[in-house]
């Protein structure tokens, strides 16, 4: 654990033409001396250096990993604890950060120290080298200058900055770094910031967060996600989960369950593997669209369009969503998402009612059954929402949407129709013939709803027209 201490200080000197700090504490004759010269700012060499060093023993020492997994060659290491000092505006009392493992070193690099804040390093500072020799650094030039040439002499240097060393990108293990070109783009690894050219810059496949992204392996193939063309192995390429085209994959989330399509082995969340979304056995599960409704079975959370589909439970159970009439409802499809489904409104207040319908791919209500009403009332800054089922229907869950905009938007601001975004939601409700919500707040003079949820049929249907 990064110990903090805040020692009492009492008086501060300025000393005039030289560059450093002087604290002189009460409780002992201890003088701390912070040379501006040895000020840590996140964006420094040093910093990017001490990084390297501590991944480098923390890999090396974990026995977890195999030996090949590991850096051939043992280097410089740091003796802790290492301590760190800011000292900011009036206060006389710096803030003491005392590092005693890489792991800390590392969480006080991410954490801790900021552009905002930046840090002084209390030297002298101790480095142990492979042989065991200690060698005393008493500035931050001096520590740059070893550092690096361990870095240089270890295999340590990472020309691309994607935090994988160049020496780890010799994938091919002959020594020479230049040879290996995983996407074949023409750069080699050791100087391409997305290796495996899936979209995904190489730093950001560090799924773990441990910032090596060569122990990140998200289908467990044995290849790490930053060299796999397929992070999730559901046989779609990490490039073509690009759902909405940016150029993006991380911002990708079909089924809003907060997992990228390219890591999400069920991109729809209908529990059904994306994988074995491939029914016409090609390996390809793009090309298969059983309800021809224009969207892939592996994203479409209805993919027979049939109110026996698979979407959330098994037997009967089928999608749900809220329709008004043409004037006050939008199809999904219509605004370029790729679901069926409604978004209704504007709604001034009053009293509404509107039909439920369960398996209508691509908003075509002759393809449902009517499974139900969905009451709502919308008076002063009160929306009141019931779900009421049919005969022979019941709800298993519901999300709901209620805004002055159209859509939700998700963490990036998109607009998005995946229920699970929906700010509203009732889930595991077993079989319930009714389902109640009461939003609070709303202001303006109308709003949009969107009503989603399952319903499984449970005996005599009323079927829509």
């Amino acid at each position: 654990m990064i110990a903090k201490k805040l020692p009492f200080l009492g008086l501060l000197y300025l000393v005039l033409g030289v560059s450093f700090f002087v604290f002189t504490s009460c409780d002992s004759e201890e003088v701390l001396v912070f040379d501006s010269k040895n000020l840590l700012t996140k964006d420094s060499k040093v910093v990017e250096l001490m990084t390297q060093i501590a991944q480098n023993n923390i890999k090396n020492n974990n026995t977890e990993l195999k030996s090949s997994q590991k850096s051939s060659t043992d280097c410089t290491s740091f003796k802790y604890p290492i301590t760190f000092d800011a000292y900011y505006g009036d206060n006389p009392t710096p803030q003491q950060i005392v590092v005693n493992s890489d792991e800390e070193l590392l969480q006080f690099f991410s954490t801790t120290l900021t552009a905002e804040n930046p840090y002084y390093v209390l030297f002298p500072v101790s480095l142990v080298d492979a042989d065991g020799t200690v060698t005393i650094v008493n500035s931050l030039e001096e520590l740059e200058s070893i550092l690096q040439s361990s870095v240089d002499s270890c295999g340590l240097a990472d020309s691309d900055g994607d935090g994988v060393s160049d020496a780890d990108e010799d994938t091919n293990g002959d020594g020479d770094p230049t040879n290996d070109d995983t996407d074949g783009d023409g750069t080699p690894d050791y100087l391409d910031t997305d290796d495996d050219g899936d979209g995904i810059p190489t730093s950001d496949e560090d799924a773990n967060g441990d910032d090596d992204p060569t122990n990140d392996d998200t289908d467990g193939d044995g290849t790490p996600d930053y060299l796999d063309n397929d992070d999730d192995g559901d046989g779609i390429p990490t490039s073509d989960e690009d759902t909405n085209g940016d150029g993006d994959p991380t911002n990708d989330d079909t089924d809003g369950d907060g997992t990228p399509d390219y890591s999400d082995m069920d991109d729809d969340g209908d529990g059904i593997p994306t994988s074995d979304e491939d029914t016409n056995g090609d390996g390809d599960p793009t090309n298969d669209d059983t309800d021809g409704d224009g969207i892939p079975n592996y994203s479409d959370d209805d993919s027979d369009g049939s109110n026996d589909n698979d979407d959330t439970t098994t037997g009967g159970c089928n999608t749900i969503f809220a329709k008004g009439d043409d004037s006050n409802s939008t199809c999904f499809l219509n605004d370029g998402f790729n679901r069926w489904g409604w978004s209704i409104g504007p709604l001034s207040q009053g009293e509404y009612s509107f039909d439920i319908y369960g398996g209508a791919g691509q908003c075509d209500t002759q393809k449902g059954d009517l499974v139900g009403v969905l009451k709502v009332s919308y008076q002063s800054d009160v929306v009141e929402v019931t779900y009421e089922a049919n005969d022979g229907f019941v709800f298993n869950e519901t999300h709901l949407y209620i805004g002055d905009a159209m859509y939700p938007t998700n963490n990036n601001g998109n607009a998005t129709v995946a229920p699970g975004q929906f700010p509203h939601s009732h889930e595991n409700l077993n079989g319930a013939t009714s389902d109640s919500y009461t939003v609070t707040g709303m202001s303006g003079d109308a709003i949009y709803i969107i009503a989603h949820g399952a319903a499984c049929y449970n005996g005599d249907s009323t079927s829509g027209d």
